[in-house]
């Protein structure tokens, strides 16, 4: 109730002395207040802009005084994080290394106090990082290498982070390449081999095979547990797919079977022709099933769907269904998620590739 409308005005006044001695006063009011809550009006707004002020004095001054609000705020702050983290990220790309260190400190309030679960979660991180800066994106991933590994467990929006992390393993910088190189066991050990691993897929084939290097220099510097996994998948890959012979091999044993009689290739044609009739009637009786399975329910009735998926919601094992545009992972969590929920034909039919396909599953839901 302190911070009235005229200290408001006053930060985004035009000159910068004004803009200063209104910072103090927010600054003074906030360090004599014994309990500051979550309910700030349009200071957030105002000191969002001032994050981005030409003078970098007064960008450190409210970069310091977000810290002690946050500070103040505890858990509270949460509500906060989308105001005002991205601009402070912004201001890691400052070329003075006196604004970076002190938009660190107040990174870091941020994480002393609600952790790094809301920042990843709600997109900030990875918005930020998506902006291609070098100072920025160096401080971010040396920043996030030193505070990932004291992370359990994540929310799968950590994700949206690997793409750029590989992306800057290629970076023109040595900086970024560095840091970023920095950060990859930490992400490793996160997230896994595997899913690094499949992230590199949408990546084209020279990067591909750049960040697949990399990753394998790193892979040592994983945890045992995840390298006994990946081993456990090799050996059993391996027995699954036996040598097929060679072939040499193939024309010895060919040279040495013996001729057959004439009865003999007479039988053979009979054998063979009893198993083509056998196959078309297997054909046939498989074609009847499909078409039965096409002409059952289309809606499946699923009673625990609902409370799995708040459950995977809980665990943070899915993506937040909040976007401009659906990612690839959020068709495919959606076509999961709906699998136990209509026929096979109609999940097909509404995630086939060609639209035809849609307006038939459409037509059927409508019918």
């Amino acid at each position: 109730a302190q911070i009235k409308p005229e200290i408001i005005n006053e930060l985004s006044d035009k000159k910068w002395q004004i803009r200063g001695e209104a910072l103090q006063k927010v600054s003074g009011i906030f360090n004599e207040a014994k309990y500051v809550t979550p309910n700030l009006g349009d200071l957030p707004g105002a000191l969002k802009a001032r994050l981005g002020d030409s003078n970098k004095n007064l960008v450190m001054t409210t970069l310091n005084i977000i810290t002690s609000l946050v500070k103040a705020m505890g858990p509270g702050s949460t509500k906060h994080v989308k105001p005002l983290v991205p601009a402070v990220i912004s201001t890691l790309g400052d070329s003075k290394p006196q604004v970076r260190a002190t938009a660190i400190t107040c990174l870091n309030s941020w994480f002393d106090e609600i952790g790094l679960v809301p920042l990843i979660e709600s997109e900030v991180i990875s918005g930020a990082l998506a902006t291609e800066n070098p100072n920025m994106r160096a401080e971010m991933f040396g920043w996030l290498e030193e505070k990932i590994p004291t992370q359990k467990k994540v929310p799968v929006e950590v994700n949206l982070i690997i793409p750029i992390l590989y992306s800057c393993l290629e970076s023109r910088s040595a900086d970024v390449r560095k840091k970023a190189q920095g950060a990859l066991p930490a992400f490793i050990n996160l997230v896994g081999w595997d899913t690094m691993v499949k992230l590199t897929g949408k990546l084209k084939p020279a990067s591909k095979s750049t960040v697949i290097g990399v990753l394998e220099k790193n892979r040592p510097q994983a945890t045992s547990k995840s390298a006994s996994n990946v081993a456990v998948q090799k050996s059993s890959s391996q027995t699954k797919a036996p040598e097929k012979p060679k072939a040499s091999e193939r024309t010895q044993e060919k040279s040495s079977a013996p001729k057959k009689s004439d009865d003999g290739s007479k039988k053979s044609k009979t054998a063979v022709a009893s198993a083509a009739s056998k196959t078309s009637a297997a054909k046939a009786s498989s074609g009847k099933a499909s078409d039965s399975e096409e002409d059952g329910p289309i809606l499946v009735p699923n009673p625990n769907g609902r409370d799995s998926r708040i459950k995977a919601e809980k665990e943070l094992k899915v993506l937040k269904w909040n976007f401009t545009t659906p990612l690839d992972e959020h068709i495919d969590q959606l076509k999961e998620q709906m699998s136990g929920c209509v026929s096979k034909a109609m999940l097909e039919n509404m995630f086939n590739k060609d639209f035809k396909y849609h307006v038939i599953a459409l037509a059927a839901l409508t019918k």
